[in-house]
């Protein structure tokens, strides 16, 4: 579903969608609650790991940060 609200001369879209369709549009998301708790996951997640819903985020994912050095230095 598409809404269109008139605000002044400029249109403002809003959209929403149906857990199937956003699942269909969006297979790899993971959506977590304020208790970093996954509420729900998209079809091509579970594919790739056992996830299930109510499981804590750092339970089933590592979050790892490259590390970048820098190629050379400008303060020469």
């Amino acid at each position: 579903m598409m809404y269109l609200t008139s605000v002044g001369s400029m249109r403002q879209h809003d959209f929403s969608f149906c857990p199937d369709q956003f699942n269909r549009l969006f297979p790899f998301f993971i959506r977590i609650d304020a208790e970093m708790r996954i509420v729900a996951v998209g079809s091509g997640i579970t594919k790739l790991y056992a996830v299930s819903e109510g499981q804590y985020f750092f339970d089933v994912f590592q979050i790892q940060r490259p590390s970048l050095e820098p190629e050379n230095d400008l303060s020469s």
